[in-house]
């Protein structure tokens, strides 16, 4: 956990990785499996991971969020390729994001994790009609605590 603290990303996903490889049932590593790929860009990979921890915990906010953060980005990416008139919303990747986004909301356990920079995002894939904007700040969320 000291390695998402300190910025240690690729150390992060290792020990995380080597941890899934001793237990793959254990659900902060997926989380923060998710988080890492995040903070790295690799939009892919954070999907991936947050799927997988979805599959073995499917009502986890945090995967859910990570997710919705990397079709957020994934849809930002691809529909900054086009230019000009050509432009047009990824409907596909904002549609996925926004469901990843109300799965994490509605499967908190503390609403305060929720916050209005969230609605924010929401609302932007929502809104078909305009371009998506790169958020000023934005984190993911980690998860920090035992198996249940």
């Amino acid at each position: 956990m000291g390695c998402l603290d300190g910025e240690q990303w690729q150390t992060a996903i290792r020990n995380f990785e080597a941890s899934l490889q001793l237990d793959p049932d254990f659900k902060a590593p997926w989380v923060n499996l998710g988080f890492a790929w995040l903070r790295l860009k690799n939009w892919d990979r954070a999907i991936e991971a947050c799927d997988a921890g979805l599959y073995r915990h499917p009502h986890t906010p945090h995967c859910y969020y990570n997710k919705g953060l990397a079709l957020y980005f994934k849809a930002l990416d691809a529909e900054a390729q086009a230019s000009g008139k050509h432009w047009e919303p990824n409907q596909h990747l904002r549609s996925e994001a926004l469901k990843a986004f109300d799965e994490a909301r509605a499967n908190l356990e503390r609403s305060a994790m929720w916050t209005e920079r969230d609605d924010v995002l929401a609302e932007a894939l929502r809104n078909s009609w305009a371009r998506l904007l790169r958020p000023l700040s934005w984190e993911g969320w980690k998860f920090f605590g035992w198996r249940p």
